[in-house]
């Protein structure tokens, strides 16, 4: 049995390793698994796992007090520490979930479509190992998945280009994003399930006083009302998902490829 820790991970290793495992995701469906705390029931299942896949960069704030064998732990960004961004460790409250906390590295790595490609092959590598007599067989499933990566990527840059168009993002987690794709954008700290309130709506204007910005890039589908409540101030609103739970639909390629159409919508519709 092989389990992992997010979506992404999760959903290449089933591309990847085919119908020779059993995937499990340990976290619930709902929620953002970046911040979710397992159950003594959830790490007893991630003790009997063949191989326990992690991104790394901070994600997995339940390890460092959690009693895994440490031989089924594959760190799948371990490969580009020095890539890992650093950032301001910041806390806030919203939704259902109450309070939680931004690490201090920014985790969100396969939003940079690269560093997915390399967490991948880290997959790869893995499911190899613990089964050597598919090497074949993981390999060739490696390479149509980082095909169809590459694929987005190239479409995302083409897409993107040389624009310097302010944005502005809903949540702290586009860091990688944005340096791969050299975007131009600030974020707030807005959930798309709550409603806005004066402050956030004064910082906000404060936020556009120096960074003009005409978008705002939201992780989820914002309520109707403060898509137009930013109307009213010339700022519309597209959804570029981080994909990092199970999607309702399709699955991390369709999602990705909505995030492409998205993008199109900001980068290529006249202002």
């Amino acid at each position: 049995m092989v389990m992992a820790s997010n979506y992404p991970l999760a959903f290449f290793a089933e591309q990847i390793g085919g119908n020779q495992f059993e995937i499990r995701a340990p976290f619930p469906p709902d929620g953002d698994p970046a911040f979710w705390k397992p159950s003594v029931e959830a790490i007893t299942a991630m003790q009997q796992a063949d191989l326990l896949l992690l991104n790394g960069a901070s994600y997995e704030s339940w390890l460092k007090t959690s009693s895994l064998p440490s031989a089924i732990l594959v760190d799948t960004s371990a490969g580009f520490e020095e890539q890992h961004i650093k950032v301001r460790t910041t806390s806030h409250s919203h939704g259902a979930d109450g309070a939680h906390e931004h690490a201090a590295t920014a985790f969100t790595t396969w939003l940079d479509i690269d560093l997915a490609i390399q967490q991948a092959q880290a997959v790869q590598n893995a499911l190899i190992r613990l089964r050597p007599d598919k090497e074949v067989l993981f390999s060739s499933n490696f390479t149509a998945v980082s095909s169809e990566l590459q694929q987005l990527d190239s479409d995302i840059r083409r897409i993107i280009g040389n624009s310097t168009m302010p944005v502005v993002y809903s949540h702290p987690v586009y860091q990688y994003f944005q340096r791969s794709y050299k975007i131009n954008g600030k974020s707030v700290h807005w959930e798309p399930e709550q409603p806005l309130t004066k402050a956030m709506l004064e910082e906000f204007q404060e936020l556009l006083s120096e960074h003009p910005a005409q978008w705002m890039i939201w992780e989820g589908e914002p309520l109707p009302e403060s898509v137009l409540v930013l109307e009213a101030l010339g700022v519309r609103s597209i959804v570029i998902s981080p994909c990092g739970n199970v999607p309702e639909e399709g699955d991390y390629f369709s999602v990705m490829q909505q995030n492409v159409n998205a993008l199109k919508q900001a980068y290529q519709t006249k202002p």
